[in-house]
Parts: structure tokens; sequence; C-alpha cells
């Protein structure tokens, strides 16, 4: 996650965009940096906090599980989100959400096998 996070600095920015990602960019763009109102930013900012709290607190607990059904409703919770206020635009944020989701699963599932295998 610390590697996706920072991610824009290791990986060069796409020659070529294309127009569903270009639209939702703009999109995010305008609903939280040129809006009138500072209310989307500081929703934007407190669900993330909200969101980095919960999760921190439940890895330190070590409870892997919860910290991984926090990381899938804070996914599905994007997708929703971003649908929703997004439309259209929103929508190239699925695949995105998904792909990563899967993978982070995936990831959780090996890790499980491997341990209960162990035991």
């Amino acid at each position: 996650m610390a590697l996706l996070g920072c991610s824009l600095f290791w990986f060069e920015a796409p020659e070529n965009v294309p127009p569903l990602i270009a639209g939702y960019l703009d999109w995010e763009k305008r609903l939280f940096f040129t809006n009138d109102s500072l209310l989307p930013l500081l929703l934007l900012v407190f669900a993330v906090i909200v969101f980095l709290f919960v999760l921190f607190y439940a890895l330190w607990q070590r409870n892997l599980w919860i910290g991984l059904l926090i990381i899938n409703i804070g996914t599905i919770l994007k997708i929703v989100v971003s649908v929703g206020l997004g439309k259209q635009a929103g929508s190239s944020a699925i695949a995105p959400s998904l792909s990563s989701l899967a993978i982070i699963n995936i990831f959780a599932l090996v890790i499980w096998l491997l341990s209960k295998r162990r035991t």
C-alpha cells in the first residue's frame, strides 16, 4: 500500500490518457479543488482520516481480517461515491479499484492458506 501511495514518483505520466479517465480526473478536480464550497474537500479529508484511523487501529490490534474487511468496505464505498456523484465519469474508477481489491484479497487468501498449511 505504501508503494501504491508513492507510485506517481516511479511511474511516468502516460502520454495518452483515455477520455473516460481524463473525464473522471477532471470531475474530481472540479469537485474537490475548483468548487466554490470547501465542503466536498473537507468531507474527503475527513473520510480518508477516518478510514486510515480505523484501518490502522485494526492492524494495531493485530486483527488482519478486520483490516481486510475495512479495505474492502472502503474500496466499495469509493466506487459507490465515484459512480453516484460522478455518473459516467465515475464509472472509470470501477476497474482499477476492483483490480487492486482483487490483488489484495488474493494476497490475503494465499497468506491464509499458507499459514493454515503450517499448522
